[in-house]
């Protein structure tokens, strides 16, 4: 039986399955092949927009150019009167965007499983020169078995092929989307990457990173916002999946890794743990969320107990503490552990101490010997100024920016002296942003909830105005964010939180760290009264190197 005239007559059309802006979609059946398929029709009120029947005709072309097991399949292109429509692979299951309103926040192993697949299909597409430019929980659907698909390529981007755009505008869902996206820059594989850290980031901790009442507001807040931190101590986060995440939201696309890269980090994961992996994995905790995500929890915090107890066993106690850290993430430390801990971090203390005043004893005697050749003739300095004190200066004004480059790390360090007046008005300033975008609100119609906000201290925790005179300031700004700050052997704190440090003029070691992101060492001059400004930007080294 041939269907020339109305190649729709041999799809009998059951009901409707999903709309978009550009099309609906039709759980049909093939009366041909006796099989249920996925009919995709533009809407009627767009087929006079030569733009939208472009993008219809590039998702066909850019699916039929793939074949994979985590993308949808297309089995046919035509038109019934001059409208375009899709045959495409049926898929019974649930999309991420339903499995996050249902179920909040995913478990740790489940969202590294959802990311290996997504990843693996996108790897498929970029390796033939296609970019989906769209990746959102909604294009996500997982399938009963646990095997997911890649949908809605409507605007992939084709190399050597034309790209549709918009004219002043962008295509795309502004709260996935990526700053080159915003920037109209060139789209890369890094493109879709960015998109997928913000699905993981929405995953692990319930709210978006770059949220604003309208999507200008969003548009600026990727293009110059950081990711609120998640809470500390909350509940439920594998720190090594959030450090891949931050990974993958590196607003400089060169910096971000293509799939290949973040497959292998994120696989990585999975070495040794204690939990079943794979697409029954994932297909176990779509059909019992509750019965899974108990079970994994438990998984997890035996895992890294144990663990914890063999380094802190094999005298490894940085490691074992670490561990320990990520055990108290998915359970309740026992009390022997608590005081195993305890005795580990008064050591620690006892040797930092010991370690400051082994530093602190030569300068002191130099400080002393100093002062006994200065004031061991107060007459002479006395006559010599007439009786007048020399005022110090403290600048008003910027200073030119020093630049240096770091041997082996390609780090660009900036240091701007600046008076306290203008530091503590910048650092007002910064706070007031910081605050507002640590305490995201979730768009109305989603159904998780943010953090909720705490309320403003009393006093001001980002600057110490009790300091004496002869004291000056550091302030770190790094990207990535959320680096720990140790200065002359002590943690000061985490970016940007930490805020600014009081610290005695002079020359200070100050040392960067971040997990999987490397450390930055380098000797900064501190003046009184005026703040040293320093910038860094650590680069991933997939090793780490935290205290």
């Amino acid at each position: 039986m041939t269907h020339r005239n109305n190649p729709l007559q041999r799809y009998k059309i059951r009901k409707k399955i999903g709309t978009g802006g550009m099309a609906s979609v039709f759980l049909a059946h093939d009366t041909v092949l006796g099989r249920d398929i996925a009919l995709k029709m533009v809407h009627p009120h767009l087929l006079h927009q030569p733009e939208t029947l472009k993008r219809f005709s590039n998702e066909a072309q850019a699916i039929a150019t793939l074949s994979h097991e985590h993308i949808i399949r297309i089995f046919d292109y035509g038109e019934v009167g001059s409208r375009p429509f899709i045959v495409m692979e049926y898929v019974d299951g649930i999309t991420l965007e339903d499995l996050i309103e249902r179920e909040g926040i995913l478990p740790p192993v489940t969202i590294i499983e959802i990311a290996l697949q997504i990843l693996s299909g996108l790897r498929c597409a970029h390796e033939k020169g296609i970019y989906h430019r769209d990746i959102k929980p909604a294009n996500i659907i997982i399938a009963a078995d646990g095997n997911l698909r890649i949908t809605d390529f409507g605007i992939a981007y084709l190399v050597n092929a034309e790209s549709v755009t918009m004219t002043g505008s962008f295509i795309g869902s502004p709260h996935y989307i990526s700053p080159e996206q915003v920037s109209n820059k060139p789209v890369t594989g890094t493109t879709d990457i960015f998109s997928l850290g913000i699905v993981l980031y929405r995953c692990c901790t319930g709210i978006m990173p770059f949220y604003a009442d309208t999507p200008h507001g969003v548009i600026h807040a990727v293009l110059t916002g950081s990711p609120p931190e998640p809470p500390a101590g909350a509940h439920g986060l594998l720190l090594g999946l959030i450090d891949c995440i931050e990974w993958f939201l590196i607003k400089d696309p060169a910096m971000r890794p293509g799939a290949n890269e973040a497959i292998a980090r994120l696989a990585g994961l999975y070495k040794d743990l204690s939990v079943s992996t794979g697409e029954k994995r994932l297909a176990a905790f779509v059909h019992n969320p509750t019965t899974e995500r108990v079970a994994e929890t438990e998984a997890l915090f035996n895992h890294f107990r144990d663990n914890a107890r063999q380094s802190i066993k094999a005298r490894r106690f940085a490691e074992g503490m670490r561990l320990f850290e990520q055990a108290s993430r998915f359970g309740t430390v026992s009390v022997e552990d608590r005081k195993v801990l305890e005795r580990i971090e008064r050591r620690s203390k006892v040797l930092r101490g010991l370690l400051v005043a082994a530093i602190a004893l030569p300068v002191a005697a130099v400080v002393l010997g100093v002062l006994f050749f200065a004031v061991g003739k107060p007459e002479r300095d006395h006559q010599a100024t007439n009786g007048e004190r020399i005022p110090g200066s403290v600048p008003d004004t910027v200073v030119p920016i020093i630049e240096k480059k770091k041997e082996n790390a390609s780090d660009t360090i900036t240091m701007i002296p600046l008076s306290q007046h203008a530091a503590v008005t910048a650092l007002a300033a910064r706070r007031d942003t910081f605050a507002a975008g640590i305490h995201n609100r979730t768009p109305e119609n989603t159904p998780y909830h943010p953090v909720k906000a705490s309320k403003k201290p009393e006093k001001d925790t980002l600057i110490d105005r009790s300091v004496t005179p002869g004291t000056g300031f550091i302030r770190c700004v790094t990207n990535p964010p959320w680096v720990a700050v140790v200065v002359d052997g002590i943690e000061r704190g985490t970016t940007p939180t930490v805020g600014v440090i009081p610290l005695s003029s002079g020359r200070h070691e100050l040392k960067l760290i971040k997990r999987m992101f490397g450390e930055w060492t380098d000797s900064v001059e501190v003046a009184a009264a005026e703040t040293t400004l320093v910038r860094v930007r650590l680069k991933s080294s997939g090793k780490d190197v935290s205290p």
